[in-house]
């Protein structure tokens, strides 16, 4: 059982497991579908780079998703020792490159996908052709799914951040916290710095009375 005072450390090995296995899934269905798209391509009838990409394609897909499987237990020793404190070493340098010649792997794939693409005029098959139109399409279209999530999550830590940040009321009332609504303990608190700076002004207002009044006594 884990002290209550440390974070769980499972949780980081769970999550680099668990990106490992989407990343897996997500590379499955391209190699399988190029699999039964070339399988079924006439040479005869389709040729030129369309070809020659779809032929390539399919195993480097597949073993693009080798690479991902024996990838797991790598990323799971890298969180392990995140969570562990560790500084980096040989293992985060290796992983470094990995990733770096897998994600320029996939950008030259891409490019090949829309060279093939714009030469679909000598292949004739249009199940192929067709692959390769979601191919091209998928990333960006992606991307800018990715995008928008992104500026969904700013503007709403944006928002968040101006909702708890301080504000200044009117001149003569002091600077108060406006305080969350749905949080009863702040609308607690924001009550009595209220109630406070009123006693305050009060307690000012007397003082003054009393000093104006003691005035004519000092002639």
């Amino acid at each position: 059982m884990l002290p209550q005072n440390q974070p769980n450390q499972g949780n980081p090995v769970e999550n680099a497991v668990n990106q490992g296995i989407n990343d897996v899934l997500l590379s499955v269905p391209w190699f399988v579908a190029y699999f039964i798209v070339m399988a079924n391509v006439d040479p005869a009838v389709c040729q030129g780079p369309a070809y020659q990409f779809g032929q390539f394609a399919k195993w480097a897909y597949l073993g693009t998703t080798i690479f991902l499987v024996f990838y797991i237990p790598m990323k799971r020793n890298m969180a392990k020792r995140r969570a562990a404190q560790i500084q980096p070493g040989g293992l985060e340098a290796f992983a470094c490159l990995l990733n770096i010649g897998y994600f320029t792997f996939l950008l030259a794939m891409y490019v090949w996908s829309c060279v093939a693409l714009a030469n679909r005029d000598q292949c004739h098959d249009n199940s192929l052709v067709a692959l390769l139109w979601v191919a091209v399409l998928v990333t960006p279209i992606l991307t800018c799914c990715g995008c928008c999530m992104l500026c969904l999550l700013c503007c709403a830590a944006l928002s968040i951040a101006a909702q708890q940040q301080p504000q200044t009321g009117e001149p003569g009332e002091g600077v108060y916290v406006q305080a969350n609504q749905s949080d009863p303990n702040a609308m607690a608190i924001a009550n009595l710095q209220q109630q406070l700076q009123q006693q305050a002004l009060q307690n000012q207002a007397t003082l003054d009375q009393e000093a104006q009044y003691q005035k004519p006594q000092m002639y």
